[in-house]
Order: C-alpha cells, then sequence, then structure tokens
C-alpha cells in the first residue's frame, strides 16, 4: 500500500510539473507561431499552416513533455527549440500530403531557422548538434519516403530503410518507422539543456583504454553526475514512468543510444543475439528505477557496478566481465 501511495504521487508530481511549468510554455509558443501562420502572403499556404496548427496541435503538446527533463530554468528556451522543430515537421506533412514541397515557403523557413537558432543558444550544444541535425534530416527523409510510398510502389522506402545504420535486428519497416519518428530529436534538444552529464560521460568514454573499459567509465560518470543532479536524475530513473506512453517513448531513444554504445560488444562477439541489447536496456532502467525509488538519487554510484555487469556480461567471460565492473 505504501509504495503504490508512493506512485501515484510521483505519478500526480510528474503530471502537475508538465501542466504548471511546461504547457503553458508551449501554449504560448504555439500562439507565437500562429501569429506568424497568420502572417503568411500566400493564400493557400497560410491555409496549410493553419490548418496543420490547428489539427496537429496535440503532437505539439506531446512531444513537449521533453522539457520536463530539463532544468526548470532552462525548459522555456527548450519549448523555444522543440516547438518550431514539431510545427516545421508537422507543416512540412500536409505540404506533402497535398503533393507540394517547403521550397521558398517562408514560415517553413522562419520555423527551421527558429529552432536551430534556440538549440544554438544552449549550453550543449556543441555536444549533440551534430546527431541532432542528422536526426533531423534523417525524419523529413522518412516522411518523404514515406508519402513517396503512399502515392506508388513502396520499393524506394525499404531500400532507404535498410541503407541506415543501425543496431542489428530490426526489420526494415520498424527502421522506417524509427527513422521518420521526431522523438530522437527533442531528447537531444533536452540533453543539450542539461549538459553537465554529457560534459562528464563523453571524456571518460574518450579516455578509456578500451571498450569494456570505456562502457564502465561512462556510466560511472554518467551516475556521479546523477548524484549531483538528484532532481534530474530522479525524473529520468523514476518519475518518467508516472509521465504517460510520450516520456516512455522518450526513454527508448537513450535505450537506443545505449544499443549504439554497445555496437562494439557485438564485434567481439558476434554470436550474442540482437535482443540482448533490449534486455541489457531494459535491465538497467529496473535497477536504476529500484534504487532511485529505495535509496534516492544521492547514492547512485553504489550502482555502477551492477550496471556495468549486466552491460558487459553478455560479451564478456564473466570473469572478465567482473573485473571491469570493481575496477
Amino acid at each position: 500500500m505504501r509504495v503504490a501511495a508512493k506512485e501515484t504521487a510521483a505519478a500526480l508530481a510528474a503530471l502537475w510539473g508538465y501542466a504548471i511549468t511546461v504547457l503553458p510554455l508551449t501554449r504560448r509558443e504555439l500562439r507565437r507561431w500562429r501569429r506568424l501562420a497568420e502572417a503568411v502572403p500566400d493564400p493557400d499556404r497560410r491555409r496549410q499552416a493553419l490548418s496543420s496548427l490547428a489539427e496537429k496541435r496535440g503532437n505539439v503538446e506531446a512531444v513537449a513533455v521533453f522539457a520536463t527533463l530539463a532544468p526548470l530554468r532552462k525548459r522555456a528556451a527548450v519549448l523555444r527549440a522543440i516547438v518550431p522543430l514539431q510545427l516545421g515537421i508537422d507543416y512540412r506533412d500536409v505540404l506533402e500530403e497535398a503533393g507540394e514541397d517547403g521550397g521558398h515557403d517562408t514560415y517553413l523557413t522562419a520555423l527551421e531557422a527558429g529552432w536551430v537558432r534556440e538549440v544554438e543558444c544552449l549550453a550543449g550544444c556543441s555536444a549533440i548538434a551534430p546527431t541532432l541535425q542528422r536526426a533531423a534530416e534523417r525524419c523529413a527523409a522518412g516522411q518523404r519516403q514515406t508519402h513517396a510510398a503512399a502515392a506508388g510502389d513502396g520499393g524506394d522506402l525499404q531500400r532507404w530503410a535498410e541503407r541506415l545504420e543501425s543496431p542489428p535486428g530490426y526489420r526494415w519497416w520498424e527502421l522506417a518507422a524509427g527513422a521518420s519518428s521526431s522523438v530522437a530529436a527533442h531528447a537531444l534538444i533536452a540533453a543539450a539543456a542539461s549538459p553537465d552529464g554529457l560534459a562528464a560521460a563523453l571524456p571518460a568514454f574518450r579516455r578509456a583504454p578500451d571498450w569494456p573499459h570505456a562502457v564502465h567509465d561512462t556510466q560511472e560518470a554518467m551516475f556521479r553526475w546523477g548524484a549531483e543532479e538528484p532532481e534530474y536524475a530522479r525524473m529520468g530513473g523514476k518519475e518518467m514512468y508516472a509521465a504517460g506512453k510520450r516520456a516512455l517513448d522518450q526513454r527508448e531513444v537513450v535505450t537506443e543510444g545505449m544499443e549504439e554504445l554497445l555496437g562494439p560488444g557485438y564485434e567481439l562477439k558476434p554470436d550474442t543475439p540482437p535482443i540482448a541489447s533490449e534486455a541489457i536496456g531494459g535491465a538497467l532502467y529496473s535497477l536504476l528505477y529500484d534504487h532511485v525509488n529505495k535509496k534516492g538519487p544521492e547514492t547512485l554510484p553504489e550502482l555502477v557496478p551492477t550496471l556495468v555487469y549486466a552491460t558487459l556480461a553478455p560479451f564478456l567471460e564473466a570473469e572478465e566481465a567482473y573485473e571491469v565492473a570493481i575496477s
């Protein structure tokens, strides 16, 4: 009963945080961009811009949940990037469904310039900029390919998806759906507002002498940072589970990042089943949730040996994984 009460309280806190600190700012940004849409000189494009705002507003309010993962004082800045990015994706979707493109469209140009400008103002921009740009371009390409497939042969969509870099084990239509999603881009924007974790992890990864120690040093750096930033760690490790499906979708983006980290492991042991990466990600999140719930984020470094061992065990001999875990 006590655990259920705590989970209920966490859910209410997460929803309250979104309702109070994110949703009003999101709607303010939507009003600002609506005024610009109303000023589009071409009547057809103005109608399409306003239609996109009206019909797909829910998409913007949904992805705005990513801003809850940023420090409170940075959420307005994060939303100034997230909102125009998602509006641009939705507007381009409307245009392509009508058989048009966004070339020389002043509204679309303003949206794209808007989110890029705001991201450049975030402290962690340099750490995520190349990956964010690729994620945004991949999303746009996925939309184009999907619309082309809907209008004719889907062979091009399949060939495009099969050329994407990805962890093993995914079917081409799963890759196409994932590549067309904007969640990776929004997750990166939120990460750029909290660069200390990235700043701690990236040098640790680069300094490590080999891949197993890179896993150890990266996880140790991230969890030491989490102990120093308990509000962020609590949101990522516990309250995200109470924030609904969209927030859990964002967790899957982080899990995809874990899958990329495991790439060298599959090279060391190619016969490791592809599902191992999903199992590792699920195990790490389960351990993280349980630890934060019972002991609090300030003690996260205690969890590092267990997490490192769970990550390395499918790819190394048990003794070697243990030695790295306790190093």
